[in-house]
C-alpha cells in the first residue's frame, strides 16, 4: 500500500529538488527526510560554483593551472572574444556532450587542462599573459 502510493523525486538539470508527497509510513518519512539533507548539503557546492567560478577569467585559470585536475576541462564563455579577461570554467566535461550552462551563463569548450599544462611547459620563460595567448592560439588552430 505505502509503495503504491510513493511517488519518485525528481531533480532537475539546475538541481531543485522537487517535493515528495506526504505519505504515512516511516519509510516514506526516512526517505523525505535524506531528501532534505541532500538538498541542504549539496546546495552550498552548487552556489559556490555559481559564485566563485564565473567570475574567473582565463588569466586567473592559467596562473591556477598546476592546482587544476589534468582530467577537468577549460570552459569559455560563449559569444565573448578570447583573451586573457575572457570568463572562464573548470569543469568536468559532461557526457552528453552538450556546452554547460553555469549560473544562467553558456560556456564552450575550449581545451583539457591537461594539454593546457603540456602547452605551457613548452614556454616556461614566458609571462601568464603570453602563456594564455598561445593557448587560445591552439585551441582555435589545432585543437
Amino acid at each position: 500500500m505505502v509503495a503504491a502510493k510513493l511517488r519518485t523525486f525528481l531533480c532537475t538539470p539546475n538541481k531543485t529538488l522537487l517535493a515528495l508527497p506526504p505519505v504515512a509510513g516511516t519509510l516514506t518519512r526516512g526517505l523525505t527526510h535524506f531528501v532534505r539533507i541532500l538538498a541542504h548539503v549539496l546546495a552550498p557546492q552548487s552556489l559556490a560554483l555559481c559564485t566563485l567560478s564565473h567570475k574567473m577569467k582565463l588569466i586567473e585559470v592559467i596562473e591556477k593551472i598546476d592546482d587544476l585536475d589534468d582530467e577537468a576541462t577549460i570552459w569559455v564563455k560563449v559569444d565573448e572574444e578570447l583573451n586573457t579577461s575572457t570568463r572562464a570554467v573548470v569543469a568536468a566535461e559532461d557526457e552528453s556532450g552538450l556546452n554547460p550552462i553555469f549560473c544562467g551563463v553558456k560556456y564552450s569548450y575550449l581545451l583539457e587542462v591537461f594539454i593546457a599544462k603540456e602547452i605551457i611547459e613548452t614556454i616556461p620563460e614566458a609571462t601568464t599573459s603570453q602563456k594564455v595567448d598561445r593557448i587560445i592560439k591552439y585551441a582555435i588552430n589545432d585543437a
